[in-house]
């Protein structure tokens, strides 16, 4: 029971430590070098974790900086936002999911010059 509980605490952990750095993470995407597979990962979870990385920003600040509680009403607003111009960018062209496959046209050609067929 105790592996249970400490292993979803871990769970949690890492996922709000994930959305936390997500901004930092970003700036990956402009290493023109970077694999397509871990491209695509990372706009996948800007597009999808966004939203609650805005408001898990938000709701940091607002303790820290201006020293008070962060409204419902105001993370509300900031997650309808922030999904909102993932829409935006998304419809404009912006973000791009084109995740490549593997071509098996090579593989193709190997197959008919071979000697077995």
């Amino acid at each position: 029971m105790l592996g249970r509980l400490l292993s979803q605490l871990a769970s949690f952990v890492a996922l709000v430590l994930f959305i936390l750095v997500l901004p930092f993470l970003l700036g990956l995407l402009l290493i023109p070098t970077l694999p397509t597979d871990d491209r695509f990962f990372l706009k996948a979870a800007l597009t999808f974790l966004g939203p609650f990385c805005a408001v898990f920003w938000y709701i940091t600040l607002s303790h820290l900086i201006f020293h008070r509680k962060a409204g419902y009403f105001m993370q509300f607003v900031i997650s309808s936002a922030r999904l909102e111009l993932s829409i935006c960018c998304w419809q404009m062209g912006c973000i791009t999911y084109e995740h490549h496959k593997r071509s098996t046209a090579g593989s193709r050609r190997k197959n008919e010059d071979s000697d077995w067929g």
